[in-house]
Order: C-alpha cells, then structure tokens, then sequence
C-alpha cells in the first residue's frame, strides 16, 4: 500500500489547526476536500467532493512503521539495588509462540541485563546475563505463581507453581550458578524490551498480577513467599494492579512511591489469581482484580511524526471534509469534521455525526472466522489491500478479536482508519457503504434539499451534553448510531424534553454501552448479551474508564424505545424490504409528515444499501414495554423479511425454527412519531438502509418527500 495516514484529531472547529500523519512510499500530493457524496454505485450521484484548499503538489515519502503491544514499564531510581533481587508474580498466559514473550525484563536493548519469559513452547524462562533456567511448558489459560532471584554471584533460581492440581507438576524449582551481569534500561512487564520510548518488543499475551520485587537481598523465606504468591516483608516494589483501573498507572503499595506506567491501553478490571468468582466489580474486590490483561497487539497510539499541517478558516462551513492524499493512480482520503461552535448556531438543523459508533467500528475487519457463522462474506475481495494492511497490522475494530482469541473492547482515534472514516468504504460484510460513507448519502441529500445544518457529534454531545443542542431546532441522527455514553443519552433527553425535536435515521441505535477516557480519543465497551461478535469473560463485564456495567442500554433500564420509540428488532444481510402505512398514518397530528404522498407502500425501490428496499440491513420496532410512548403513532411497517433477518438473541429465551422474518411479526422496521414535553417530537424510522433510498430518481421518491416533510416542519414549528 503506497498511501495510508490519519489525522490527529477528527473534528475541530473553525481557527483551529489539525495535524495529519502519512505513511508513503512514494512522494505523494495533498488537498483539503468537502465531502457531500462517497458512494460509488451506479445507481446513485456518485462520489462528489470539492476543493477547499491545495495543501502541496508534491510531498516527500516516508514511511512509519506501527509498533503494538501492550505493558507497564519503570524506569529505576538510583536507589533500586537490582544487583541481588527477588521478584514474584501470578502468570495466566493465554497464546505462547511464535517468539519468546516478555513477563518481566530489563536489559540495555540489547539483550544484556535480566528477563523472565514465556518461551515460544509455553516454557518459563528465567535468564540473567548467559545464566538461563527453563520450566517445562505450562498450561495456557491457568493460574501459575512464578518466582525468581539471582544474586550477586551469578547465582539464579526460578519456581513456577500451577495454581490448581497437575499430578506431578505442584512445583518446579531450579538453580543454577553463572556469571553476575548487570541491568540498566527501564524495569518491563509484559515486554521483553523497547526499541525506543514506548516501542515495545516481545509483547506478551496474557494476564499478570500479584507483583512484588524486593531488591538488595535474597533470603530462602522471602523466596517462598514468593512463590506461594504471599507478600513479603518491606518489597521494593508492589504494584497493585487492581487500583485505578481507570488511568495509566500501575500503583505501588510499598511505601516507596515506585509508580509504573501502563502503555498502550491494556485491558484493566480483570480477574486475577485471587478471583472467588463472588465478587463480578472490581471496584468491590481490588484484590481479587489485581491483574491487567496484555496482548501483543494492543494500541494506543501509533506516535507518527506529522507530514503536514491545516488550519480550519474562520469562515469555512461546518461540514464532512477530507485530506485527499495522491500518488499515481491510488487515492486516500483522511476524513475530519468541522464542527459548529457548541451554543452558538448557525442553522435551525444539526447533524449529530455518530463519531462514537465511528470509533467502535473503525478498521472493522468483520473477520472470516469470527462472522461466518452468521452470514457468508458476500465480496471477501473487496478493497482488499485495505483489509490487508489492517490484518498485516492487526488495527482491527471492536467486532475483532485480540490474537489470543479475547474480545477487543478498546480502540484509539490516534491510528489510520481504513473503514469508518474513510468516504469510499464498503463494508465486506454485506457489500455496501457504512457509516461515514453511508451518513453522506444523509449529507448529499441536505445538500440537494438546501436545507441548511451544521455538523454536531457524539464526542461534543458527550462532553456538552443538552447545551451542544438546544439552539438547534431539529436534531439529525446518523444512519447507524448504536454506540452512546450516558452523558449522550441524558444530552439526548434533556434536548427532546426540554422542546426539541429529534429526526432518528438509524437502526440498531442507542444499543450499546460505550464509554470514554478523559481525551475522548479511547473508547471502550464490555460486550455482554446484545447481537455480539465476542462476550466479555465472567467477572470483566465492568467498563474500566468508569466503573459501569457493560452491555446493552436495554439492560441498564435505559432502551432505546425510551428515546426514540424504536429499538433493535432484527438484522440481514440479503435484501432489505418497504414499509406498508398503517391506518396511524392517515391520524391528523402525522398529515404534515405526509404530506403530498400518497402511495401505500413506501420505500419500495431500489436502494443503495442491500440493493432494494428503505428497510434492512438492521431494523428496530415498537415496544410499549420497553418504553414506546403509549400515544405514538406507528405510521409503516416493514414486510417481506426474508429468513436471513432473526429476532434478535436480546428478546428471545431460546431459539426455534419460528424466529425469521418470513413467519416471526415482531421482525420488522417501524416508522414512529410522537410528541414530548414543551413542543418536543420524535420522528423514527428505525432502518440503516432508509437513507441509502434518498436519492432514487432523482431525489424525486415518497422516502425523500416524507423526510423533507418532517425535517421543514420540525424546523419551523
């Protein structure tokens, strides 16, 4: 791939300055585009962009390479005596191979100093200087307590005790006599050593907790402490790992202050060796979380240098923009945001950009293996350097999963963006455009209408709340907003109930718990019982960043029904289907939605997403039980599911042969209006696909008519 690159942050406001960081092989050209159109099907206006700034005709290549691995480093003060040490710590590995792993290291990147390591064969290793002991291979997904020492002499033991029973395997214990060798550099775990600050090698795969080092001696009743995973008296350091789970910081209980640095994001609030399985909070039982879960592929931050520089103009209209990088025949486009200033409108309409769900599904990779069971890939050649680059680099999304087959329940703003972000994405999975991409079928059709927005998002309804919307009078959702925050539903609420009116165009929205870190730019999410690639492990279902359950909002009291009326019903991947009205339609209070239409079936066209239909791929329904407002009017209903949409696993107790749409009513896509407190009103649609349809003939089509309907007398009231 010649081109890839990201912006430092992916939205800003006007006067404000963004950073982009490119990897290229070959010397390349860079523009500032507006988005208004990705979508290249046929059938649609194709894609349309314009020029907003040259940026240079010719930039230098160069290429920056991605470093993964997750892991707590120190660096030693000078009155850490290492020369004789003892250290213990509680070992759960989870994929040994195809290199050794580092568990606890420090060497001068060179190899001279001192490392315990997973062997490539599962084997623990203890080595200091050219003295090395090796344990026979343990068991993967076990507890072991493994200690060590070396002395001034060259002397090393190393113990390694399986936590439950294996027949002739209670504990191994070895010595041998080397040479003494010294150590500098910084102290790692889960790391064999740093090429440079914060560029891990040998990253490990696995949990470790219970860490205690005691420097300047060795004593045989410290050593069995040790190894019986008891703290020993005055260590020199004790990180406790089950202690602001939340930051970078792995805590030292010693007295000493030796405070470590946890990098690259690692999984926080997991179970460690000492888990009864009573306790599933880890705010509840620190000690029993005292452990952190690395993996070899974990990121936080790719720290590329920056190739070049834009400042947003003071003037320039909030919208969908893109630095459009060119080298040859390929293309890259890097989108970024501008954003409205919060509190200060300059258009009755915003469009709130779902950045959150962006995040949870950026370099979706949709994995063979992990969603072939649920539908075959209809195009496993689609954009398929793309998808290499992510494999190859394992930047992968929240529906992936970690090497050692863990659920990926972090992702970070500050890495390339292949997917959700990215204008001309389609999504392998079914063939079609997906969230950015699919949000500007959305954008073009404001731009046709000449119905004048500005471009709000997740991040700033998270950080604002209520004050980033109230000034406008009709919110805009994206076509697929599943992933929220409390602070965006309470923001949400307090702006419908408090008069404002709420245009809901997605379907599966408001679905699943998301959570932020104080930079906005980490998200992280514990999957536990909705439509799921992966599930969180008993135990770890709490969000680390904020102490709060996981799963689905449904499961917190706080459904979607509650906000929009509608909530998840089904999803597919064939074909989508239309709405029919329903006698609700014809109500007074709806005739302004329905205004100049009078066809019975709705959407029944050709679509840009799913080929036909304005319902499908993911579709949400009524429910007066999850909170649907008893006076809603449901105005259509979807009809002609094929068997390939299931009700949804959340809403059913076990599974029959009677769940598929061809036979099951409750799968289907429902279009609702209602009325809130102080002038406020809802109008959802509860389908990805409805705005894919926007643009059929000419934008001349009962869906665009109806939308256009809503949106002006939404605007105006």
């Amino acid at each position: 791939m010649t081109l890839i690159g990201y912006a430092d942050r992916w939205e800003a406001l006007p006067g404000e300055e963004l950073g982009f960081k490119v990897s290229a092989t070959a010397d390349y050209a860079a523009r500032i585009v507006r988005l208004r159109h990705g979508d290249t099907n046929p059938r649609g206006p194709g894609f349309r962009a314009e020029t907003v700034a040259d940026i240079a005709d010719r930039l230098p290549a160069g290429v920056q390479g991605i470093d993964l691995g997750s892991y707590l480093r120190w660096d030693p003060d000078a009155d850490f005596d290492d020369g004789a040490m003892m250290a213990g710590l509680s070992l759960w590995a989870t994929l040994p191979g195809p290199d050794e792993q580092g568990l606890l290291c420090r060497s001068d990147g060179r190899g001279q100093g001192y490392g315990l390591y997973l062997g490539a064969d599962g084997a623990v290793i203890w080595r200091s200087g050219a003295a090395e002991l090796r344990s026979e291979p343990i068991q993967p997904h076990r507890w072991h307590r493994v200690a060590i020492s070396r002395d001034r002499d060259g002397r090393i033991e190393l113990i390694v005790v399986p936590q439950a029973f294996v027949p002739g395997r209670q504990e191994h214990r070895f010595v041998q006599q080397g040479q003494p060798a010294a150590a500098t550099g910084p102290l790692l775990v889960g790391a064999a050593r740093e090429a440079s600050l914060y560029r891990p090698r040998g990253g490990f795969n696995g949990k470790i907790g219970d860490i205690a080092i005691v420097a300047g001696r060795i004593d045989p009743a410290t050593m069995a402490k040790l190894a019986a995973g008891t703290s020993p008296d005055a260590p020199a350091i004790r990180w406790h790992l089950g202690i602001e789970v939340d930051g970078r910081r792995a805590v030292d209980l010693s007295g000493f202050d030796r405070h470590g640095e946890v990098v690259n994001r690692p999984t926080r609030g997991v179970t460690g060796a000492r888990w009864k399985a009573n306790a599933d909070r880890y705010v509840d039982a620190p000690d029993e979380y005292d452990a952190i879960h690395f993996h070899a592929d974990d990121l936080e931050d790719c720290r590329w240098e920056t190739s070049f520089r834009y400042r947003i103009p003071e003037d320039l209209k909030p919208g969908v923009y893109a630095a459009e990088l060119r080298s040859g025949d390929e293309r890259r486009h890097v989108g970024f945001l501008v954003t409205a200033r919060p509190g200060r409108a300059t258009a009755p309409v915003a469009l709130l950009i779902p950045t959150v769900s962006y995040l949870a599904y950026s370099n979706e990779a949709l994995e063979p293996e992990l969603l072939g069971a649920l539908t075959p890939l209809r195009n496993r050649h689609l954009q398929a350097e793309d998808y290499a680059y992510l494999a190859e680099h394992r930047l992968l999304s929240l529906y992936d999963r970690h090497d050692d087959g863990s659920g990926r329940c972090m992702s970070t703003i500050r890495r390339p963006n292949l997917t959700s972000m990215n204008p001309l994405h389609r999504c392998r999975l079914y063939d079609a455009p997906h969230q950015l991409a699919a949000d500007l079928h959305l954008v073009d059709w404001l731009e046709e209408m000449g119905i004048a927005y500005d471009v709000v998002t997740d991040h700033q309804l998270h950080k604002e709340g209520a004050t980033l919307l109230r000034s406008y009078k009709t919110v805009l959702t994206g076509t697929h907003a599943e992933y929220w925050t409390a602070p965006m539903l309470d923001g949400l609420e307090a702006y419908r109930d408090g008069g404002g009116r709420v245009v809901y165009l997605s379907g599966n929205g408001l679905y699943w718990v998301a959570a932020l870190d104080e930079t906005g730019d980490i998200i992280e999410i514990r999957r536990r019982g909705g439509s799921e690639s992966w599930k969180a492990a008993g135990g770890e279902e709490i969000i680390s960043l904020t102490g709060e359950h996981g799963g689905l909002w449904k499961d917190r009291g706080r459904p979607p029904q509650r906000y929009v009326g509608v909530g998840m019903a089904s999803q597919g991947f064939d074909r989508g289907a239309p709405y029919r009205r329903t006698p609700a339609s014809h109500d007074p209070r709806a005739a302004f939605i329905f205004e100049g239409v009078d066809d019975e079936l709705l959407g029944d066209f050709p679509a840009l997403t799913l080929g036909y239909g304005a319902a499908g791929y993911e579709v949400d329904r009524v429910d007066e039980r999850l909170g649907t407002p008893a006076h809603a009017l449901v105005l259509a209903s979807s009809t002609g599911f094929s068997d390939s949409y299931q009700y949804v696993r959340e809403e059913t107790f076990f599974t029959t042969p009677f769940d598929g749409g061809t036979v099951n009513d409750e799968v289907r896509s429902d279009m609702v209006y209602f009325e809130c407190p102080e002038g406020g009103a809802v109008f959802s649609v509860g389908s990805i696909s409805f705005c894919s349809c926007l643009s059929f003939n000419g934008y001349q089509n009962n869906i665009s008519r109806i939308l256009r309907n809503v949106v002006t007398h939404f605007s105006r009231a």
